[in-house]
């Protein structure tokens, strides 16, 4: 209480101004639900909220609070004292005021110190979930997936307002999702994995579509794209590796689709700048190619072939813009000597692959190695590739097998 006491009513007044700076870390829970003195911690809380105007900043304050909330969860949760639930009830008041401000304000910085906060609160409540008694769980749960729910909402708007920075955030998010994802698989914890992909899925959606067209953004979007992949494709290792191998299957679903996506991305980037395309192509194919070596190192068949697959979908698109960009010059360069340059790379590559190339992944090799020939050749796989582009396509859910994850289809929209 002390920390109230040695302040004067009208520096509470001020917090609300204070309150808006983001914190790196949860803060100090302070007094807990349960405290006799409880009431006075949130009577001054609502004088600061009082005093705070405008709906951007009422959203960063009340996301601070919100993060107290929280704070005060866990440290309940630790104790095993039953107001845990109470204080998760609370967070989940304020995360509902925070995300509802942050949208009807329009603000990016509310939007985006929404996003933000939230990958932090799922690990927090994840945690607490594990602690807190059976009783609790489903209490835990729901402020959990609102927290999701409203991320992804806040998303969607701040792609609205801010495409470049809505997919900033997004890819950050998705990124983490992902890497989360795969220490689910590497632990085995089936039931959390699925709802890792189901969690990634609406992240994805939320700012997907954000580029449409936008030069700087598909070439944001794209190259954060070749990260994410990677991500992917490592979860889905670990999903094989622990013999979890329909959760593998769920994982590469949803990875085929971000590749279409990124591919989609970068059919409207060569439009406006050819270079930037191309080089974001080869650093994705050249991933892919390296996690095929990775692969025939580690003598795992099943994942060399799910790599080279990977790389062919590159390389079938390595030939559409090698056609598209014939003639269009970038400094003292061809983008077609660009592609070929790259190819060449990917070809030793391949050969490095071919020393160690499992029996299983022999048919995708030779598909990479026609792929990439194709390439260097500037002609098309079959008569009609070039009639077929990649769609940009959200990764919608079908219901499936009760108690599985909804199978991840691309529809476009």
């Amino acid at each position: 209480m002390s920390k109230f006491i040695s302040v004067s009513l009208l520096g509470v007044m001020l917090l609300g101004g204070i309150a808006s700076a983001q914190t790196p870390e949860l803060p100090s829970a302070g007094i807990t639900p349960g405290s006799p003195f409880f009431f006075l911690d949130r009577f001054f809380e609502n004088i600061g909220t009082f005093f705070t105007f405008g709906d951007a900043k009422k959203a960063q304050r009340f996301v601070a609070l919100a993060e107290e909330r929280l704070s005060e969860t866990k440290v309940l949760a630790e104790r095993g004292d039953n107001n845990a639930e109470l204080a998760s009830d609370l967070y989940e008041e304020q995360f509902a005021k925070a995300k509802e401000r942050a949208e009807r304000s329009g603000n990016e910085n509310a939007l985006a110190r929404v996003t933000e906060a939230t990958s932090k609160h799922f690990t927090v409540l994840e945690e607490v979930i594990e602690r807190v008694p059976e009783q609790a769980k489903a209490s835990m749960q729901r402020a959990l997936e609102n927290s999701k729910q409203g991320q992804i909402s806040a998303l969607r708007a701040l792609s609205g307002v801010n495409p470049e920075r809505g997919v900033e955030a997004g890819a950050n998010a998705a990124k983490e999702i992902a890497q989360q994802a795969r220490m689910q698989a590497s632990e085995r914890k089936i039931e959390a994995l699925e709802q890792k992909l189901q969690h990634f899925e609406g992240v994805f959606n939320s700012f997907a579509n954000a580029p449409q067209g936008r030069v700087d953004v598909e070439s944001k979007f794209s190259e954060r794209m070749t990260e994410i992949v990677s991500e992917l494709d490592e979860a889905g290792d670990e999903a094989k590796g622990t013999g979890i191998s329909v959760q593998a299957g769920l994982v590469k679903r949803v990875k085929d689709k971000v590749i279409d996506s990124q591919l989609s991305s970068l059919r409207e980037l060569m439009k406006e700048n050819p270079e930037k395309a191309v080089e974001i192509f080869a650093n994705a194919a050249e991933g892919r190619l390296n996690a095929a070596k990775r692969d025939t190192e580690e003598r795992n068949g099943e994942a060399t072939e799910e790599s080279l697959e990977d790389y062919n979908k590159y390389a079938e698109f390595g030939q559409q813009i090698s056609i598209m960009a014939e003639g269009i010059r970038t400094g003292d360069v061809t983008v077609e000597e660009l592609v070929e340059k790259a190819t060449s790379h990917h070809i030793q590559v391949l050969e490095d692959v071919r020393q160690k190339l499992p029996v299983r992944a022999q048919q995708e090799f030779q598909r990479a190695v026609d792929n990439a020939s194709r390439v260097q050749e500037q002609r098309p796989a079959s008569p009609d590739s070039m009639q077929q582009p990649f769609m940009r396509q959200p990764l919608q859910t079908e219901p499936q097998t009760p108690g599985m994850p909804e199978q991840t289809t691309g529809k476009k929209p």
